[in-house]
């Protein structure tokens, strides 16, 4: 059952946020996709997301953390992030969250015009951005999933998380 963010004060939305985030990064000894995927398991657990959405916002999550290490195309990762994105949104049987959090995916590239008129497509790392935001939705809901995602992605800025 979703807990809806306005039924908590604040203060208890912060704390909760923060002792599981605390929680969360303590278990997964560093290893950030661990993090995610830990998040992604309790959403499913508590049923906001499904077995098959878990599968596909891990996949969207590792092809972002791969073009961040250089392993990957960020062009190629971008463009199945808001190809599985459209998918979800369209769907009209797709769970908000996952819809949402698929959003976050998209939301991890930058389109800026190169030289020449070229696009060029940057793949930022967003740790703290989907980590927030995962952990926002799994206590608050959307709304908490909004304010996750706001915070996480002024940690992302303040520790130059671009690539």
């Amino acid at each position: 059952m979703e807990i809806n963010a306005s039924e908590l004060g604040l203060t208890d939305f912060i704390h909760a946020a923060r002792s599981e985030a605390l929680r969360v990064i303590k278990d997964s000894k560093g290893d950030v996709v661990v993090e995610y995927e830990t998040i992604l398991r309790r959403l499913e657990d508590q049923e906001l997301i499904t077995k098959q959405e878990t599968t596909l916002l891990l996949r969207l999550y590792k092809a972002n953390y791969r073009a961040t290490q250089g392993k990957l195309d960020p062009q190629k990762a971008f463009f199945a992030a808001r190809k599985a994105y459209t998918s979800l949104a369209a769907d009209g049987k797709a769970s908000p969250l996952a819809v949402r959090a698929a959003s976050l995916a998209v939301g991890a590239y930058d389109l800026s015009e190169g030289s020449q008129g070229t696009v060029v497509i940057a793949a930022y790392k967003t740790n703290y951005t989907v980590l927030g935001g995962l952990i926002g939705g799994a206590i608050g809901g959307s709304l908490g999933m909004a304010i996750g995602a706001a915070v996480g992605s002024i940690v992302d800025e303040k520790v130059g998380k671009k690539t």
